[in-house]
C-alpha cells in the first residue's frame, strides 16, 4: 500500500473511504494500440494478464490511463497466490492460468480521461465522477474484467468494511476529496508521455518522500507494514531479481558501500530508497538497514538472494494475521550451485531468521558469519529464500579464503587459541559431517565439490588462527 499507514480511520469531515484489495497494484494505459499494465515497481504485468490487457484493449476510447487493483476470485474471497502464480516465464502456462483463473481489475482512480486529457490538476471528487461516467460508458458491458470499487463518505461504513477485512479486503484507504497531490501538480505541463512516465512515479513514490506526509492518503490496514533491508556493493548484475522479489514489500531499502558498478543508480530505477554507507562489516551494515526502516517489520535479504513465490505467498499470509504471537520467523535457505540447487549436506536446510520484529531483535554477533536474534517465539516458514552466491568456481574459492581470514582474525580477537589438532581434523570432520552423514553425495559431483571447498574453508580458517596464535603473520 502507497498510503501512509494509520491505526485508525480519520472521523472528519472531507475524506473519502474506499476498500483496499488483495491484489496487484496496476496502472493500465491505452495510448492508440499500445496497451500497457504496470505495476507499482515500474515492471510490465501485461504478459502475465493478457486477459486483462485484452479487455483495456477492447474499450472504445482510444487514450486514457485508469488506476486500479488486479484480482483473482476464488469463491467468496480473493486468492493473492493465484496472483503469484501468473507470474511465470512460460507463455503457454500464463495461457492456461488466465483461462482457468481470469484476473479483474478493480477501478478507482482515472488520471487521464477517455480522451486523454489530464485530470491531474482535478480533486479525487471531480476524477470519481469522471470514472464513474467513463464504466457507465465504456466498461459496464465488460463484465467479470472491470470492478467499480465502491466509496463511502460516512466513517460507520467504513468501520464496518474494515471489520470484514482479512478475506478479499486488505484494509481500507482514506482520501482527502478536495486534495490535489504536490506530486501531480508538478506533471501537468508535460507531454502525453512524460506526463504518464510521470504518473508511474507517483505511484510509487518511498515511504518517507514529503508526498506521503500531507495527510492526503491514509491507510488502515490489517496487514502489516513490512520494510526489506538489503546490503549491496558492487552487484549490478543481482540486484534487480532480488529487488523484483521484495516488491510486494511495503518499503525497499538499499545500503550501499559505494558500488562502481552502478547498482545504487539501478536500485534507484527500481523505486528502493538508496542509502550509500562505508563499510563498517556484515553485521553491522546489516543493523544499520534495519533500523532505518519505516516499519518495524523487516525482511532482510543479501544482493544474491530472492524471495521465492511460495515464501512470498507465506508471508503474505501471515501480514494479514500481524504475523501472529511470534517474534521472527525462520526460512529455510536453499543455493543454487552451478545451474541446480543443493537439496543435501551441510548447505541444506540453511534455516536462517530473516523476517523478523525490530522491536524484539535484530543483527548480532562478529562482524563475518553475522546472525540474528529474537526474544521471543521463532515461526517456521516453508518456502525458499533462493541463494544464487557464486559465479563460478574461483569466485567461490576466493570468498572462502577471504571469509577464512576474516573469521581466524576474529576467533583470535575474541581470545581463542587452537593448535594443530583443529587445523589436521576439522576440516575432515566438516566433509564426513556434510558429504556422508547429511547425504552430501545424493547432489552429486556439485555436492562433492561443495563439500571439498568447505572443508578448505575450515582448514584456511583454523590454520589462520594457529599462525596467529604462535604470533606469526597468517
Amino acid at each position: 500500500m502507497e498510503a501512509r499507514l494509520v491505526r485508525e480511520l480519520p472521523g472528519d469531515e472531507g475524506w473519502q473511504y474506499e476498500p483496499k484489495w488483495d491484489g496487484f497494484r496496476c496502472i493500465a494505459i491505452r495510448d492508440g494500440a499500445r496497451i500497457e499494465l504496470q505495476a507499482r515497481s515500474g515492471k510490465s504485468l501485461s504478459r502475465y494478464f493478457p486477459e486483462v490487457a485484452a479487455a483495456v484493449a477492447a474499450l472504445g476510447a482510444r487514450r486514457f490511463v485508469l488506476d486500479g487493483e488486479l484480482v483473482i476470485a476464488r469463491g467468496e474471497t480473493l486468492s493473492f497466490e493465484a496472483l503469484q502464480m501468473r507470474l511465470h516465464p512460460a507463455a503457454s502456462r500464463i495461457a492456461k492460468l488466465s483461462a482457468a483463473t481470469p484476473a479483474a481489475l478493480v477501478l478507482f482512480d482515472m488520471p487521464f480521461s477517455s480522451h486523454g486529457a489530464s485530470q491531474m490538476d482535478r480533486p479525487l471528487w471531480e476524477r470519481r465522477a469522471a470514472l464513474e461516467r467513463f464504466f457507465a460508458e465504456l466498461v459496464a458491458g465488460h463484465a467479470g474484467r472491470f470492478v467499480l470499487t465502491p466509496y463511502t463518505r460516512e466513517v460507520e461504513q467504513a468501520g464496518k468494511w474494515l471489520e470484514r477485512a482479512g478475506g478479499a479486503l486488505d484494509g481500507v484507504v482514506a482520501k482527502r476529496v478536495h486534495r490535489i497531490p504536490a506530486a501531480i501538480l508538478r506533471a501537468l505541463h508535460c507531454g502525453w508521455t512524460e506526463r504518464v512516465k510521470f504518473l508511474r512515479g507517483r505511484y510509487t513514490l518511498p515511504p518517507g518522500n514529503p508526498a506521503h506526509r500531507d495527510g492526503g492518503e491514509l491507510g488502515v490496514a490489517t496487514r502489516t507494514g513490512l520494510s526489506a533491508c538489503i546490503i549491496t556493493y558492487n552487484e549490478a548484475d543481482r540486484i534487480e531479481e532480488c529487488l523484483q522479489s521484495v516488491d510486494f514489500c511495503d518499503e525497499v531499502i538499499v545500503v550501499d558501500s559505494h558500488s562502481t558498478d552502478g547498482t545504487r543508480e539501478l536500485a534507484a530505477a527500481r523505486h528502493a530508497r538508496v542509502i550509500e554507507r562505508d563499510w563498517p562489516g556484515y553485521r553491522s551494515q546489516k543493523q544499520f538497514a534495519v533500523e532505518a526502516a519505516h516499519n518495524d517489520w523487516v525482511l532482510c535479504l543479501d544482493a544474491d538472494e530472492r524471495v521465492s513465490a511460495e515464501l512470498r505467498a507465506e508471508i503474505e499470509s501471515w501480514r494479514q494475521r500481524g504475523f501472529g504471537d511470534s517474534a521472527g520467523w525462520s526460512v529455510p535457505r536453499i543455493t543454487d550451485y552451478f545451474g541446480r540447487f543443493l537439496r543435501h549436506g551441510n548447505a541444506y536446510p540453511d534455516r536462517l531468521i530473516r523476517l523478523f520484529d525490530r522491536r524484539r531483535g535484530g543483527w548480532i554477533g562478529r562482524e563475518i558469519h553475522e546472525n540474528t536474534r529474537v526474544n521471543g517465539p521463532v515461526g517456521r516458514l516453508k518456502g525458499h529464500l533462493e541463494h544464487y552466491s557464486y559465479r563460478s568456481l574461483t569466485d567461490h574459492l576466493g570468498r572462502m579464503q577471504s571469509y577464512a581470514d576474516l573469521m581466524g582474525q576474529a576467533l583470535y580477537e575474541s581470545g581463542k587459541r587452537c593448535g594443530l589438532a583443529k587445523v589436521l581434523l576439522n576440516p575432515q570432520w566438516r566433509f564426513f559431517r556434510g558429504y556422508v552423514l547429511r547425504l552430501g553425495f545424493l547432489d552429486g559431483w556439485r555436492g562433492l565439490v561443495f563439500a571439498l571447498v568447505e572443508s578448505s574453508y575450515v582448514r584456511r580458517k583454523y590454520l589462520s588462527l594457529y599462525m596467529r596464535s604462535r604470533g606469526l603473520p597468517s
